[in-house]
């Protein structure tokens, strides 16, 4: 019960704040008392805190990707694969449009998540691998396929990004994924 967690972070002087993550990040946005102007921007929240009794939502997901995306120097990333259309991904697509990339591709199950294309001007939406004919030069993993406890990465994902020229894959437990 997010709202009773919530309140009972709320009435804690001791619990100062938190990392939020999968599936909570876009709820957290309406929960908190104010979001940055990042956060607002990105449409997800993954640190709340606590500063003069006004709970703030925030989001640093952004920071930890561009250091990632960063390390892929050598790496043209003119055509990229986002997997996943959460929290996570709005962190990723939010820097992407930054770098002014944009043709990218973002493959998620569900059609309920499609309005991320108005959000960060996204053309191409899939929700079957089998419309996955390009070539990538970039495959960014942001959804919960191949963590700990959860369904595996779709073969074809796996056979598009054995030729990409870079994968990152922000999935965290474990530290090493197919």
């Amino acid at each position: 019960n997010l709202k009773k967690f919530f309140e009972a972070f709320r009435e804690n002087k001791k619990f100062k704040g938190f990392n939020v993550t999968i599936p909570y990040k876009t709820n957290f946005m309406t929960l908190c008392d104010r979001t940055t102007l990042r956060a607002k921007k990105i449409g997800s929240v993954n640190l709340v805190y606590k500063e003069n009794n006004i709970i703030i939502g925030d989001n640093t997901d952004v920071i930890g990707f561009e250091k990632s995306f960063k390390q892929l120097k050598k790496i043209q990333s003119k055509k990229i694969l986002l997997i996943g259309a959460g929290g996570a991904a709005r962190s990723i697509l939010y820097y992407l449009n930054k770098r002014n990339i944009e043709n990218i591709d973002v493959f998620a199950t569900s059609l309920r998540r499609k309005n991320i294309c108005n959000d960060f001007s996204i053309k191409n939406f899939v929700t079957k691998t089998s419309l996955l004919k390009a070539k990538y030069d970039l495959i960014i993993n942001s959804s919960s396929g191949g963590m700990i406890g959860k369904s595996p990465l779709n073969r074809n994902i796996i056979k598009l990004a054995d030729e990409a020229k870079g994968v990152i894959d922000i999935v965290y437990n474990p530290e090493m994924t197919l």
